[in-house]
């Protein structure tokens, strides 16, 4: 009615299907709907140069010159819609590290009568530039991804498996075992019983994350014999080694989860700490299996990652 498109931010947990909702609901081949284009930034954006050389190179394959450049070039165009994921990828936890966000926000309200822009960022990077800077103050639409509820997880896990041939069975644990009442009952019995365990463990590992229930769901595969499938019990899992972390571990780790990924000189600059002691705090936690590392970028490892965000929350760290 304004004669402008309102801006809209996505958030969720890593793994909660925010990229997987604008496949679904943003085709790019649909003749009838506004052009879209996707941006999703393969680094972090630290200089309002990179975020021009970013927007303009995904909108008209070439970099904008400065912000006139890209607001003559918006004015020419039919209104269309941009999608930008990972939002978090443009600020850094440190003094002066919020200008790019800062930047990219005046131009989402100077483009918004031709620009249609929709924007995703994790759930505690957003909840943090929240706090610090009021993130959700510059979209009027916010869209935040629930979490599944445990019956439509065992749906998708077990229509996924269905598909693959294979018959089920789940192993019991020592604790099962050692049952006396489990003991007697019959197999067909016993396995409906390591079933509903199963995926009620699974349930409070992963909080319903899809992605991630996935994983441990592949993780927890024992054997393959002929055309079954084999599944471990979840009660060996033990992740309160995470508690027993030094305190610059947890500072760390608390950093990764904030940014996604962090190289170690990003990590040093995050944490106001030397780079050499930044880049053997990563390598710790590599060499424990807590974090991964790609490209030269760690993050929190997405086995991890559930019960890392419990222990940053038991430390007050997040909420």
């Amino acid at each position: 009615r304004e004669g402008q498109f309102t801006p809209c931010l996505i958030y969720g947990e890593k793994g909660s299907g925010v990229s997987t909702l604008m496949e679904m609901f943003l085709p790019q081949d649909n003749k009838e709907s506004c052009k879209l284009i996707k941006i999703i930034p393969e680094k972090r954006i630290y200089k309002a140069g990179d975020l021009l050389d970013l927007l303009g190179r995904s909108i008209r394959n070439k970099a904008f010159k400065d912000l006139d450049d890209l607001y003559t070039y918006i004015e020419q165009q039919a209104p269309f819609c941009v999608f930008l994921d990972k939002l978090h990828f443009m600020y850094m936890r440190q003094p002066k590290g919020f200008e790019v966000l800062k930047l990219l926000f005046s131009i989402i309200s100077a483009s918004s009568e031709k620009v249609f822009w929709i924007c995703s960022c994790g759930r505690y990077s957003a909840d943090y530039l929240n706090k610090t800077i009021g993130l959700f103050g510059y979209f009027p639409v916010l869209i935040q991804m629930r979490p599944l509820e445990l019956e439509k997880i065992i749906k998708i896990i077990l229509l996924r498996h269905r598909a693959s041939g294979y018959d089920l069975s789940y192993l019991p644990s020592n604790r099962d075992l050692a049952d006396k009442k489990f003991s007697k009952m019959e197999e067909s019995r016993q396995q409906e019983v390591l079933e509903a365990k199963y995926f009620s463990t699974l349930h409070q590992i992963t909080e319903s994350n899809i992605s991630f229930a996935l994983l441990l769901w592949l993780a927890s595969i024992h054997r393959i014999d002929n055309s079954r499938v084999y599944l471990e019990s979840l009660d060996r899992l033990d992740f309160s080694f995470l508690y027993n972390q030094p305190r610059e571990a947890v500072f760390g780790l608390h950093a990764l989860l904030l940014h996604e990924s962090l190289k170690p000189e990003e990590l040093a600059a995050v944490m106001n700490s030397p780079q050499r002691q930044a880049a053997l705090l990563l390598m710790r936690l590599n060499d424990r299996g807590i974090v991964v590392e790609k490209g030269g970028c760690y993050k929190i490892h997405p086995l991890l990652y559930r019960s890392t965000v419990h222990m940053l929350r038991d430390n007050n760290l997040i909420y």
